[in-house]
């Protein structure tokens, strides 16, 4: 066969596809892969037993939410009524820390995680006042979370789902509050009007105060002193981020304290009437009609806190 050779015939087109997955993790059993819960879907029945036990919650909130000689809001944990003993988690606690301060000489990143002098002296946190163990204690691991880029480059985060072989987590023996999946139409709301609106309270979860009784169950370990030999014990006054009852603990007192002020004629029943429905978390999350509106919104929701 003769050789002529390039022809003039068109070559085959390639095309480059990428495919992105995101992915939202989560702590699961067997049993939600089959649930439809985790769609905002239940039966009538369960639904009606979430209600009751929901409303329950919220009763034992009000019940014992108050206010401390600090002028903050103190809560009481709310436990589950049926939960497996809580142990103390002490020994965990105590490896775990020598395994983290390891990791964090080993990176130089110990001085920048040592903020506990700082919350101790912002009241965030205590040193035990009685160092030493009683029949009624829990103690949480703390590991780091390193970001390179922002004004903190490391910070401590605390595990309440840590907890022993055959033993419950302390987020296990807590109420949870409604499926944050099922309070999308509040971030719906954000499209409702022509001007939307997005604020946070800062370190929201940090202004609320836990009940001295409750504290024992919020402690951990962390050095005394430069050497790093004998471990101390404190524990969290605020509620802590991290925590599974934490979010609901929050909206409870958000809703709680924006109904007291609707009681006083002083406060726009309006503005309060958004914030009601506005919140997610800590998050804000609303839209206003005009634009005339957003300057006397703003003023009138910072007065309120």
């Amino acid at each position: 066969m003769d050789y002529y050779g390039k022809t003039n015939l068109p070559s085959e087109k390639e095309d480059t596809a990428m495919m992105v997955i995101s992915m939202f993790v989560r702590e699961a059993t067997i049993y939600d892969l089959f649930s439809l819960e985790v769609l905002g879907i239940s039966d009538p029945v369960e639904m009606k037993s979430k209600k009751e036990n929901e409303y329950l919650t919220k009763l034992y909130f009000e019940e014992t939410v108050r206010i401390n000689e600090d002028g903050r809001y103190e809560v009481s944990l709310p436990w589950k009524g049926d939960h497996l003993p809580l142990p103390s988690n002490k020994e965990i606690a105590i490896k775990l820390l020598e395994t983290l301060t390891r990791k964090l000489y080993n990176g130089n990143l110990f001085i920048a995680y040592d903020v506990f002098k700082k919350w101790a002296s912002l009241g965030i946190i205590e040193n035990d006042p009685f160092e030493s163990s009683c029949h009624h204690e829990h103690y949480l691991p703390h590991r780091p979370v390193v970001k390179q880029h922002g004004t903190t480059k490391v910070r401590s985060v605390f595990d309440a789902s840590a907890r022993q072989v055959g033993s419950p987590s302390l987020s296990q023996c807590l109420e949870s509050g409604p499926n944050l999946l099922e309070l999308i139409p509040s971030l719906l709301r954000f499209r409702e009007h022509k001007y939307g609106i997005v604020a946070v309270i800062e370190k929201a979860f940090l202004q609320i105060s836990v009940q001295p009784e409750e504290r024992n169950f919020l402690k951990f370990f962390w050095w005394n002193g430069e050497e790093n030999v004998d471990p101390k014990i404190m524990w969290y006054a605020r509620v802590v981020f991290g925590v599974k009852s934490s979010p609901l603990l929050l909206e409870a007192v958000l809703e709680y304290h924006l109904k007291k002020c609707l009681k006083n004629s002083t406060y726009s029943k309006r503005t309060i009437d958004i914030l009601l429905r506005s919140f997610y978390m800590d998050d804000l999350i609303a839209s206003l009609d005009n634009e005339s509106e957003i300057l006397p919104f703003i003023e009138e929701s910072s007065y309120l806190g």
